[in-house]
């Protein structure tokens, strides 16, 4: 009787450590997949952009330039809008700067300019 309930025990030992096994496998998984990406990503070649790629896939964006637009836009509202509207400026003058630009390779100087400024 004594060699039997011995064996019941060692049966369900057994059985706890594996289920605690089994848990321990998982929480390392979990953590191994949450670091080793980013570390691979680092130790790639720059010029794959894998850490940029990872951040465009993290903010669910299609591009890198889309990914970049929503973090400086989420960072810093007033200094995206400052891009935004400095970008616009320059579409609506790019031909008065063009030949801004012409003038002082000529010159060889910095020269005035007049722009366009509105709404």
């Amino acid at each position: 009787m004594h060699r039997i309930i011995g064996n019941a025990r060692t049966r369900e030992q057994q059985r706890e450590y594996l289920w605690w096994g089994i848990g321990g496998g998982v929480l390392a998984g979990c953590l191994l997949w949450a670091i080793l990406p980013g570390v691979v990503a680092r130790i790639m070649p720059t010029s794959w952009h894998l850490p940029e790629r990872i951040a465009a896939r993290t903010v669910r964006e299609p591009t890198l330039w889309e990914a970049g637009a929503r973090i400086m836009r989420a960072n810093s509202p007033q200094d995206w809008k400052a891009i935004v509207d400095a970008t616009e400026m320059w579409r609506q003058n790019r031909e008065a700067i063009d030949v801004c630009e012409k003038r002082a390779v000529k010159a060889k100087k910095s020269v005035q300019c007049t722009v366009k400024v509105g709404r």
